[in-house]
């Protein structure tokens, strides 16, 4: 064969195969253009220990590049970095091994900050992951005075770092309503009058101001120039879609929908909000044998960072 035609061949199988490598390398990196957050409840370590690998699938499925976890009951860090593993995540932080741990896992390295129990019912979790401040929280779920309290907390080292302009994330359980479903949640008297009834039984329970609805709660996290990355995406700020109660729990669509209500949020500092392409409640059928919370999420423009 003629030299000179044997060089046009090999040249195009050498850029074949440098694009062949550069789509491989694509597909294992984990530096994608866009960065998916989970932020999930997932009752007692994943239905009392019950549904572990249908949780783990869901995630997987999902894809995510860092996940947030509230009531791993029964978990270890050990057993939270195995588990993490089969979703994809390599790294794993949990918070504590006793009561209601929160959790974070990640396609990438994890720093860890500062594990918080004190003043707080069940404690945060706040770590650097993907170039971000993460807080996983589970604020009181009995107490509103303790919830304000916890929120002050949270609120002064999320806020000292957004005026740094460190980007931060808030995400997880808050055990709260938030002013943007005040007009949806103003509708549900029988879940008022269950509220009313609860605090009337139980001298431990306290979510009412006064026998009202409270909002300050979420206000608190607003006012220290954090966003609801859900709102954020809606046209109708007031049409939002519960994440509590799941079908677990529920004796019929009916009655979920009757106390159904955001307590899982995704909060990001303001100056973070023109990355966010989209976010939301995850719904199907399989999260209903889970959880009795639905999983939230935000995809953020991983190129945020640069100028």
């Amino acid at each position: 064969m003629n030299p000179k035609n044997i060089l046009p061949h090999v040249i195009c199988c050498f850029l074949l195969f440098l694009l062949a490598i550069g789509a491989a390398e694509e597909n294992q990196n984990p530096h994608s253009d866009d960065l998916k957050i989970i932020s999930y409840n997932v009752l007692y370590g994943f239905n009392h220990g019950k549904n572990i690998n249908d949780g783990a699938n869901w995630i997987k499925e999902q894809n995510p590049d860092v996940v947030a976890l509230e009531e791993l009951n029964g978990f270890t860090q050990h057993k939270l970095e195995s588990v993490a593993k089969n979703w994809g995540h390599n790294y794993a932080q949990i918070l504590k091994e006793n009561g209601f741990p929160v959790g974070l896992t990640s396609k990438e390295p994890i720093e860890t900050i500062e594990k918080r129990l004190h003043d707080m019912h069940h404690g945060y979790l706040h770590c650097k992951t993907a170039g971000l401040n993460f807080f996983v929280i589970h604020l009181s779920p009995f107490d509103l005075a303790r919830r304000r309290i916890e929120a002050g907390i949270i609120c002064a080292k999320a806020k000292a770092l957004i005026e740094r302009e460190e980007p931060v994330i808030v995400l997880g359980d808050f055990n709260a309503f938030s002013p943007y479903d005040q007009k949806q949640l103003s509708n549900k008297k029988e879940f008022l009058q269950r509220m009313i009834a609860q605090e009337q039984k139980d001298e431990k329970r306290r979510n009412l101001d006064n026998g009202k609805m409270d909002f300050s709660v979420l206000q608190t996290f607003f006012d220290a120039g954090l966003i609801d990355t859900y709102v954020k995406t809606l046209d109708d700020a007031q049409d939002t879609t519960a994440s509590f109660p799941s079908m677990l729990v529920s004796k019929s669509p009916e009655e979920q929908n009757k106390f159904s209500r955001r307590l899982d949020f995704i909060l990001l500092n303001k100056k973070m909000a023109q990355w966010i392409l989209k976010a939301g409640v995850c719904r199907d059928s399989v999260l209903n044998k889970i959880s009795d919370h639905y999983p939230v999420m935000v995809v953020l423009r991983r190129n945020w960072h640069k100028p």
